[in-house]
């Protein structure tokens, strides 16, 4: 059945991963002061939900190279989904001000801002993401979700709309435009 298929993917991935940890472990023995060994380990951690672990290596490694703004940007994912919004914001703003020229980091504070319903804030990071990637569109969407929050329902179906464009199977930008649609439709 699908379902066992899909279990069973899930059992092998956590398997690889679990390997992988114990590869970092043994090279960690061998090199302490590799940043990147400590940082690897914590993915692998992340991704199997063990956070306590992923977040004392991320300090770890930080430890050793608290320049490094990945470092700060994986940190503030485990952050985000602990729900330590604060942390995680924090996090990717070091990431952001250490190496603003690459990467999610501001889609991801702007999802931060929008889980502490700061929409004005939000939106002002999905469209600094927008400039660096225009044709993301995790970014229209989060910035239309925010707009629809703002009331600015025109502007919001114009973004979802983009993101539907540039991703016509994202079923929650067809949703929250047609949401928008209705909500307009009664005022």
């Amino acid at each position: 059945s699908l379902f066992l298929k899909v279990m069973a993917a899930g059992w092998v991935g956590s398997l690889h991963l679990e390997g992988d940890i114990r590869l970092y472990s043994r090279a960690i023995k061998f090199s302490p002061n590799n940043w990147r060994f400590y940082n690897t380990r914590a993915i692998a951690f992340h991704k199997l939900g063990r956070y306590n672990e992923a977040l004392s290596d991320f300090e770890r490694a930080l430890e050793l190279v608290p320049e490094r703004w990945e470092i700060y940007r994986n940190r503030g994912l485990v952050y985000f989904e602990l729900e330590k919004y604060s942390k995680a914001l924090r996090d990717f703003e070091r990431a952001t001000n250490k190496w603003p020229k690459v990467g999610d980091e501001f889609l991801l504070r702007a999802r931060v801002y929008m889980a502490l319903e700061n929409h004005v804030r939000a939106m002002e990071d999905f469209t600094a993401d927008l400039k660096r990637n225009p044709k993301r569109d995790a970014s229209y969407l989060g910035r239309a979700n925010a707009l629809c929050r703002l009331g600015q329902l025109e502007d919001a179906i114009q973004d979802a709309e983009k993101a539907i464009s540039i991703n016509p199977n994202n079923e929650e930008a067809l949703l929250l435009a047609g949401s928008c649609y209705s909500m307009l439709a009664r005022n």
